[in-house]
């Protein structure tokens, strides 16, 4: 029971109780089970009863927590309460009911959903029922529970958590702020961004104006909070701050983040939206979310990309990260900050840029959280709630191909761990469970996964309305869904669908399908011809027809014969190379290259072609395609690839030391004994520690978060050290021995180095301080002058041709030196033109937090 709870413990039939230290255990079955009482701060309850020779023992014990001494009496006193107990279990069970051609799915349901019940603690979800049984505020702990109908649970969850009584707030915090533990204060993270998008994404899906009423102070609060802190200059971008469960291994220095941009968006238009039902003033929450979507569109925006930036630095030189993780992805289709077109192209980038797993048995789909290297905790993982919340966010854009891969994976997953059925929160690269079962973020996810996502049961009754829009595969001929207010079953006989759905939710049914053939024989309601209308978008034709009919319904739908227009595969192509694209059948009709990936852009009726351009990398052109009533875009997926290099004959000549120690600034023991306190952002913020490591520094060669440096192998080379390549560089055997470039005021932000004569190749060899938060942007740069004025420069890139000295080498461009058994360095080198004549080598620092080392130079001259 622990110290801190009270346990009432009670039997039906005669017993004797003592109590034990559960500690004794290890020293066998005697001291444990001896009935002498004792006193210990791990208690443990003997109970012995007699067994008479021939008689059974029937009967039951009675466990209660942190409840009165009358409810034990209660339960004791009940003819049959395992019974009762199992009926419980069974009407949890029936929360969801689920029932497809797919029985490995069907039976990932009630494990779900019990789980979901096992979190469940009186008030609050908590943090996972196996692990963490700790009552959070968040994560995702409310979505799961709001789609099978537990409105009151979710409700409470919230208003204990955000009852003022419970603590005194520290002044300096101010209003609008709620601890993430119920019972404690000091805890770090910033769920209130999870806990609004779900409270609001409750309010969708109850209708509860009562439960609007009582909350909208509090929200709004919040909402200020989080401008107050969050957005301080107002410019409508906010920083990451502990946000999502993925983010221990996160900080973001002040930074103008997407994902906490699109929880306020999303959280600021929704609100206006029940101000306006409650009678409030919704003009406050409007204009602020008008505000937020123009500077995220304006500023994180990368259009050649195709993307969101993570995030945009506002110290040092204001980079944009062009590389994000997989919540910035979804939470910005979650959130609709991105038209579909955009949100297409995003999703494309899960494919195309991060690694995926494809799994056993069915061969599904699971992604890493994102390419960031080191793979430090959180910042690169394989979790199965992020893919989740990605297939969402395909399922929410009409990719479903991508986002029923995706389910195939997690529900693999469900099957390769220690408690099949359910999914643990992490997986290791093979797919297998790596976490715990029953962990409330996961859990609750998939449950909106199914409904929200592979049914397709969308709710604003907000606005009085139900979207029923299902992604189902191909081949499945019926499918059914049960929830405490809702039911939906699907029949395919041929070309008809027969589709029944009941609510008890009185709303604008909109009904929303997508259009199996080009044609359409005819759409029945109730038996009746009903109007309907046909809509374009992403890959797909949708059928819509809307009925207000407060009463079961049942829409029939006979499809025409003829298959929609589909595109072929694109193979890559270089730059200047031709681009074409042929239709089988059906008619272009418009053309979006986003891009403008190609030049010289023609389209005809079923052909476009083109020159590729410069522009390297994954693109997508959206084709507006027509035939008969069917009408889609259409993603044409392609890329350029990189034009070969030309083979360039190897440097000739013999490298030489040069001497570079005048400009040496530290040396190597001393760099993470400093104090990097500057410059670092106003007010609210995460970055690295004082001493320039990462926070999360666990995989340090040397051990977690210990720092041990030996540069022995350069101080005793007796003043030359040669790499395993042959290249030789001049080392102090005491003394300064590195130069050091960082945007920390502790060091000059860039070091040059004056050249003289002219060579073929220059070597550096070089330390680097950089984290996952630097990774697939310019961490530095070393630029080389000729004495014409003309320069050549060589980017240090985090994971490409850089990396972190302390950690195992990552980046794989450079010839990595292991010089001790926890520290490393690399070797840069740069062809150069021996026809000019040296002037200098400059070193410099471009991301912020980044330590760029220079331990010595060597030239190959001819």
């Amino acid at each position: 029971a622990g110290p801190k709870s009270k346990m009432w413990i009670g039997t039906n039939f005669n017993a004797d109780f003592s109590i034990g230290d559960a500690a004794q255990a290890v020293d066998g079955p005697g001291p444990f089970l001896s009935r002498e009482s004792s006193k210990t701060d791990h208690p443990m309850v003997r109970i012995s009863a007699p067994l008479a020779p021939g008689k059974p023992l029937d009967g039951y014990i009675v466990v209660l927590r942190d409840s009165a001494e009358s409810t034990l009496d209660d339960w004791l006193t009940r003819k049959n309460p395992v019974a009762e107990l199992k009926q419980r279990i069974e009407n949890v069970h029936h929360s969801l009911v689920v029932k497809t051609p797919d029985p490995m799915l069907d039976l990932t349901i009630p494990f779900n959903v019990l789980g979901m019940d096992g979190c469940w603690n009186k008030q609050v979800f908590c943090h996972g029922a196996v692990n963490w049984p700790s009552p959070y505020l968040g994560w995702r702990v409310c979505y799961g529970p709001t789609v099978i109908g537990w409105h009151d649970r979710v409700l409470s969850h919230f208003r204990t958590h955000a009852d003022p009584t419970r603590f005194n707030l520290d002044p300096a915090v101010g209003d609008g702020y709620i601890s993430p533990e119920l019972h404690g204060r000091g805890f770090a993270y910033n769920m209130q961004e999870v806990a609004v998008d779900m409270l609001l994404h409750n309010f969708q899906w109850s209708g509860n104006l009562d439960a609007c009423r009582d909350t909208f102070d509090r929200l709004s609060q919040i909402l200020a909070f989080e401008s107050r802190n969050f957005d301080p200059d107002g410019n409508g971008l906010y920083q990451n701050f502990l946000n999502t469960w993925i983010s221990d291994g996160h900080h973001y220095n002040g930074g103008e983040c997407t994902q906490s941009t699109a929880y306020n968006y999303r959280a600021n238009r929704l609100l206006a939206k029940v101000a306006s039902r409650i009678g409030r003033d919704p003009q406050p929450y409007s204009q602020r979310a008008d505000r937020i979507y123009a500077a995220v569109q304006n500023t994180l925006w990368i259009p050649d990309r195709g993307l969101f930036a993570e995030y945009k630095d506002t110290l040092g030189n204001k980079l944009l990260h062009p590389s994000p993780e997989l919540a910035t992805i979804y939470h910005a289709v979650d959130s609709e900050l991105n038209d579909p077109f955009q949100a297409c192209r995003m999703l494309r980038f899960t494919k195309t840029d991060l690694q995926n797993e494809y799994t056993t048995p069915r061969q599904g789909r699971l992604v890493w959280s994102s390419n960031w290297y080191p793979r430090n905790f959180s910042a690169c993982g394989l979790f199965p709630g992020e893919n989740i919340h990605l297939a969402l966010a395909c399922f929410q854009n009409g990719q479903s191909e991508d986002a029923l891969e995706l389910l195939r994976g997690i529900v693999d997953a469900h099957y390769m761990g220690d408690v099949p059925g359910s999914v643990a929160h992490n997986l290791n690269g093979t797919g297998m469970s790596d976490g715990s079962p029953d962990f409330a973020d996961t859990v609750s996810m998939y449950l909106r996964l199914i409904v929200e996502g592979l049914f397709g049961i969308r709710k604003d009754l907000l606005d009085g309305r139900i979207e029923i829009a299902p992604h189902f595969p191909s081949d499945w001929n019926h499918a059914q869904l049960q929830t405490g207010d809702l039911s939906l079953k699907f029949r395919r006989e041929g070309d008809t669908d027969r589709w029944e759905f009941d609510s008890t939710q009185p709303s604008l049914r909109t009904f929303r399908f997508p259009l199996r053939a080009t044609t359409l024989q005819s759409v029945e309601l109730n038996g009746q011809p009903v109007p309907y209308r046909l809509e374009p978008h992403i890959g797909r034709c949708d059928l819509l027809v809307e009925t207000s009919i407060d009463q079961p319904l049942t829409l029939i739908i006979r499809h025409g014969s003829s298959p929609p227009p589909r595109l072929p595969q694109i193979p890559p192509i270089k730059p200047g190379e031709p681009f074409h694209l042929s239709l089988d059948h059906g008619e272009i009709i418009l053309l979006q290259d986003p891009a403008a990936s190609l030049q010289n852009l023609s389209t005809h009726a079923q052909t476009v072609s083109g020159i590729a351009s410069t522009k390297v990398g994954p693109h997508t052109l959206f084709l507006h395609v027509r035939e008969d009533a069917w009408e889609a875009w259409l993603p044409a997926h392609f890329s350029i690839d990189p034009p070969p290099q030309p083979q360039l004959p190897s440097p000739t000549g013999t490298f030489r030391t040069i001497d570079i120690s005048k400009s040496f600034n530290s040396d190597l023991a001393s760099i993470h004994t400093l104090d990097y306190s500057s410059p670092r952002p106003k007010g609210i913020s995460l970055t690295v520690a004082r001493n320039g490591r990462y926070a999360w520094d666990d995989n340090n060669l040397a051990g977690a978060r210990t720092i041990r440096v030996d540069d022995t192998a350069f101080r005793l080379s007796g003043g030359t050290f040669t790499t395993p390549g042959g290249i030789p560089f001049l080392t102090p055997a005491v003394g300064p021995n590195v130069a050091c470039a960082s945007l920390w005021d502790n060091f000059p932000n860039e070091i040059t180095i004056p050249l003289s004569d002219s060579g073929t190749e220059l070597a550096l060899l070089l330390i680097g301080v950089t984290n996952p938060m630097q990774s697939r942007v310019e961490n530095g740069r070393i630029t080389v002058e000729y004495q014409d004025d003309s320069q050549s420069a060589t980017l240090l890139v985090n994971p490409i041709n850089f990396d972190d000295w302390l950690l195992a080498a990552t980046q794989r461009e450079n010839e990595s030196i292991q010089f001790s058994d926890v520290n490393h360095a690399l070797v840069q080198r740069i062809r150069l033109d021996p026809s000019k004549p040296l002037k200098s080598v400059t070193i410099r620092s471009t991301a912020n937090e980044v330590i760029i080392g220079l331990l010595a130079l060597s030239l190959r001259r001819s």
